[in-house]
C-alpha cells in the first residue's frame, strides 16, 4: 500500500511538472560572465534546483562527516566501558 501511495505521488508530481514545462517552453537568454545562453525557462529552473541540491549537498557533507565521527568514537568508548564492566563484575568481592 505504501508503494502504491509513493507511485502516485511521483506519478502526480511528474503530470505538474510536465505542464510546468509546457506552460512555460519560452526561450529565455541567460547572461553570464563568458556568454549568452538561450534556454527554455523550465529547463533554467530545472537546473538552478540541480544546482541547489547539490550545493546543500555539498555544504552537508562536513556535517554529516562529522557526525558520523563522533559517533564512531562514542561506539568505541562504549564498547570500552562495557568491557570493563563486564571485568569488575567477573571480581569477586572481599568481605
Amino acid at each position: 500500500m505504501k508503494r502504491l501511495l509513493r507511485l502516485i505521488v511521483l506519478l502526480v508530481i511528474l503530470v505538474i511538472g510536465i505542464a510546468f514545462a509546457g506552460k512555460n517552453a519560452t526561450s529565455v537568454p541567460v547572461h553570464y560572465f563568458f556568454g549568452e545562453l538561450s534556454l527554455p525557462l523550465a529547463v533554467i529552473m530545472l537546473l538552478s534546483i540541480v544546482l541547489g541540491v547539490i550545493l546543500g549537498i555539498f555544504a552537508s557533507l562536513y556535517l554529516i562527516i562529522s557526525t558520523r565521527r563522533e559517533l564512531s568514537q562514542v561506539k568505541r568508548s562504549a564498547t570500552l566501558a562495557e568491557k570493563e564492566l563486564t571485568n569488575l563484575r567477573s571480581i569477586p568481592l572481599k568481605e
